[in-house]
Order: structure tokens, then C-alpha cells, then sequence
């Protein structure tokens, strides 16, 4: 983990914590999230509740494999895993259309810088300019992790 704050992601702390959870059984659990958990919960500190948020996605991660949050006794055990509305915005929109109205909402609080660079990126990715003359990487950067990648 030392090695890994250096140049992963929060999001790839969080894989690799589970990882290690799920492989290494390591023997202080405890000891390694309060190591840590200021790097897991880098990109959710904006949230209400980043260590909530956290747990989440460890469940996410743990699950498949049949483990949960509730199986390692030294992670925080007094947090909500039912509520995923602030984490999981795939599982917010159940269509398209739901997914088109929120960004229809969503367009309209952008500031005018923000929305010039969306118009810039909508534009090159509906064909309207030719990425042959113009540079078509962008680069953002900002707080959040909305799964979406």
C-alpha cells in the first residue's frame, strides 16, 4: 500500500485494500484502515459521508467473492450498506431516458466555462467537428468517483 498511494488512484487503493483483504487475511485490520482511509477516501471527500461511501464500495468489491464488510471486524462496522443513492450512479438510473433527464438538469447548473468545455466535448463526440483539426484529449480534473469508468 505504501508503494500504491504514490500513484494509484483512490479508487485502485480501494481494489488493491480488497485485494489484499481477500488474499492476504491480514492480521490487523484495523490498523491497516486507519493507515489508509485518508487515501481510500481521497475522491469522496466532498461527500456527506466519504467512509460510508467507502464501505459501499468495499462491499461492491468484496461480494462477488462472497465476503462482505461485516467479515472483516476491523473496518467500520456502524455504517449503512443499504443506502446507495449518494455512491452508485449506475444503479440511479434504471433507463435512458431517466439518465437524459438528469442531464438535462445537470446541463443547467454548469458556469460558462464549464459548459463551453461540455459543449466542446458533446460536440467532437455527436461528429460536428473534424478531430483532425483540433486537439481531442481533455483532461479533468476534479473531486467524485461516479463508477462511470
Amino acid at each position: 500500500m505504501d508503494e500504491a498511494i504514490v500513484s494509484a488512484s483512490p479508487k485502485q487503493l480501494r481494489q488493491l485494500f480488497c485485494t489484499l483483504l481477500l488474499f492476504n487475511e491480514p492480521n490487523n485490520i484495523e490498523l491497516l484502515w486507519s493507515t489508509y482511509k485518508s487515501h481510500l477516501m481521497e475522491d469522496f471527500a466532498h461527500l456527506n459521508s466519504p467512509v460510508q461511501s467507502v464501505m459501499i464500495e468495499f462491499e461492491n468489491l468484496l461480494s462477488p467473492s462472497g465476503k462482505h464488510v461485516s467479515d472483516y471486524p476491523g473496518l467500520p462496522q456502524d455504517v449503512d450498506l443499504s443506502n446507495y443513492d449518494e455512491y452508485s450512479s449506475l444503479q440511479k438510473f434504471s433507463n435512458l431516458e431517466q439518465m437524459a433527464q438528469e442531464v438535462i438538469l445537470l446541463e443547467n447548473t454548469l458556469n460558462a466555462d464549464q459548459k463551453l468545455f461540455y459543449n466542446a466535448i458533446c460536440d467532437l463526440l455527436d461528429g460536428k467537428v473534424a478531430t483532425t483539426n483540433i486537439n481531442s484529449n481533455f483532461f479533468l480534473d476534479g473531486p467524485g468517483d461516479l463508477n462511470l469508468t
